[in-house]
């Protein structure tokens, strides 16, 4: 779950210094042959497509899929509005690295207790381990 949201946050950095232009495919790419291995594209991939080549605002589609959050989707659709997609997503990968950064903090603060139990367990375990033979020879020599 972590790790899921550090990655997402990282994506979202690497797409904020796009700017505001809207990218359209590339049209030779609506005609390629499937790669070998593979079926037909889906049809929502297909749709995909087309609305973006008709000029759809790309915040629309990050809505309509699934898993897209809602934080970024407004900020995306603010930023598309206003000609600052690349500041939006600025934003919103900082929105996320501090939300994953506060998720790693209190993992790690209930961890470290835990950790040190268990450590102390495994001490226990060892001197047990090394006692217990020295008291069973002190019972022989008696």
């Amino acid at each position: 779950m972590v790790v899921g949201a550090a990655a997402r946050a990282r994506r979202r950095r690497r797409l904020a210094p796009l700017d505001g232009e809207p990218r359209r495919a590339r049209p030779g790419r609506r005609h390629a042959p499937a790669p070998a291995g593979r079926g037909p594209a889906p049809r929502a991939g297909r749709g995909r497509t087309l609305r973006a080549h008709a000029g759809d605002p790309g915040c629309e589609r990050r809505a309509a899929r699934d898993g897209a959050r809602s934080l970024l989707v407004r900020l995306a659709a603010v930023g598309e509005r206003g000609g600052s997609l690349a500041a939006a997503l600025e934003r919103a990968a900082r929105s996320y690295e501090a939300e994953v950064d506060a998720a790693v903090s209190a993992a790690t603060a209930l961890l470290e207790p835990l950790l040190i139990v268990a450590m102390g367990g495994v001490v226990l375990l060892l001197v047990v381990a090394v006692l217990v033979p020295i008291f069973a020879l002190n019972q022989v020599v008696r």
